[in-house]
């Protein structure tokens, strides 16, 4: 892309088995960045959702209904759906917990990317927001799902965090790695 800034490695962060969420941050140096998510998994045969949330240090999270987001869901089938929300208390990135990002086994592990913006603002990270695209396994049929969507904190503030955490259960494994972009 021509003029694009240089991705820079920030932090490669290991999942452990039981890790609860996984927080980067702080989001101050670069422009934007970028979430690279490899092999990830969880403990919950039944399905989790993949969140996310805004903070303004390492423990403190926006929980308030002030997310606003879009998440759509295809299917191997020809199945899709769409969630769209405006008053959300975090950020979705994965739909329908009971079929669409499986169980815990080796097959059907989350990968994608996800890039960050916030700094960039003229109020500099007010407003914080995400763009992802993600693929899963269907945890019943071992047939692919792809996960797109937007989502931002609808409150203006100086939030320098994220946090990425499930629905349910933990994390079982994974990688996830975090670059800037000048």
């Amino acid at each position: 892309v021509s003029g694009a800034g240089a991705l820079t490695l920030v932090t490669d962060t290991t999942i452990s088995n039981g890790a609860t969420s996984v927080i980067f941050g702080p989001l101050t140096t670069y422009d934007k960045y970028v979430v690279e998510f490899m092999d990830i998994n969880h403990s919950t045969d039944g399905g989790a959702i993949l969140r996310a949330r805004f903070g303004t240090d390492a423990s403190t999270f926006n929980t308030t209904s002030n997310y606003s987001l879009a998440n759509e869901v295809l299917v191997f089938d020809d199945a899709s759906a769409v969630d769209a929300r405006n008053s959300a208390s975090q950020i979705d990135m994965t739909y329908d917990s009971n079929n669409q990002w499986g169980g815990n086994n080796n097959q059907d592990a989350l990968e994608g990317q996800a890039m960050l913006y916030g700094k960039q603002r003229s109020t500099t990270n007010a407003y914080p927001s995400i763009l992802w695209k993600l693929r899963g396994t269907h945890s019943t049929a071992n047939g692919a799902t792809h996960f797109g969507g937007a989502g931002y904190l609808k409150v203006s503030g100086t939030f320098t965090h994220i946090q990425f955490y499930l629905s349910t259960g933990t994390f079982t494994r994974g990688k996830m790695k975090l670059y800037g972009i000048n």
